[in-house]
């Protein structure tokens, strides 16, 4: 039951993504978006590739729980360049305890941000999670590769604010984590990632993440994030990667 609802979808459809974010924008915007994305959609139906390193961008840690929802796994990286970081591919290799690959993502059709990390800040850590890795062998490590950056922003990037977590973890129904998520940059995001996790030490206790459609510069979004794993009493983090990064920081009044 928790199982299906976490899964946010594998296959991304042109006509679905037209569909949700369809609104304001002129003919030529709509254009260029969709031409963007298909390119992307192309992309992730031959699979993922990593053919060199990335080299400012490094992996700090990586982590994997599993429970009866399925395994997900968290990378900590840091952007060590001057520059924001866009477009990242980051392929990952999910290992049992013998060290045999029991998980790649490299599977045609995945959605672009289980392949990709939207956007990085310059000088600055982010998390990255997936918790659609679809293994049935206990996993025990998995190993990152992150890829040269597909595009560089040379402007800042949006601000996105993201509120604490409210945590309810209820033996039955298992762990959820609520928040409100403020968009403070001049343009609307679409298929925003707002990834969770705890840790305790090295050990990663819980991850997950949910996908916002749209977060318009004028109202706040819940998230609703069913991570994989039991926080317990340690810290719980929540962070957004910002997809959209054409855009400034707005200016409060």
């Amino acid at each position: 039951m928790i199982a299906g609802r976490r899964r946010v979808g594998l296959l991304l459809g042109l006509a679905a993504a037209a569909t949700a974010i369809a609104g304001c924008e002129s003919t030529q915007d709509e254009s260029a978006r969709l031409k963007a994305e298909g390119g992307k959609l192309i992309a992730s139906e031959k699979g993922l590739v990593v053919n060199t390193t990335n080299a400012s961008v490094r992996v700090l840690r990586s982590g994997v729980v599993k429970d009866e929802n399925g395994i997900a796994i968290a990378i900590v990286l840091r952007n060590d360049s001057a520059q924001p970081a866009v477009n990242v591919p980051i392929a990952i290799d999910v290992r049992d305890a013998r060290r045999r690959t029991i998980y790649r993502n490299n599977l045609p059709g995945l959605d672009p941000s289980l392949t990709t990390i939207g956007s990085m800040p310059p000088h600055s850590e982010v998390t990255w999670v997936d918790d659609q890795v679809t293994a049935t062998e206990t996993p025990a490590s998995v190993v990152a590769r992150v890829g040269d950056a597909r595009a560089r922003d040379d402007g800042a990037l949006p601000r996105i604010e993201v509120g604490p977590p409210r945590i309810n973890d209820d033996p039955v129904s298992g762990l959820e984590l609520v928040g409100t998520v403020t968009n403070r940059s001049t343009s609307d995001q679409t298929r925003l990632v707002i990834v969770g996790v705890a840790w305790k030490g090295a050990r990663l206790l819980a991850a997950g993440r949910s996908v916002i459609d749209r977060l318009t510069t004028t109202k706040p979004a819940r998230y609703h994030i069913l991570p994989i794993g039991r926080v317990g009493k340690a810290a719980v983090s929540v962070a957004a990667i910002p997809t959209v990064t054409t855009s400034r920081t707005r200016r409060e009044g």
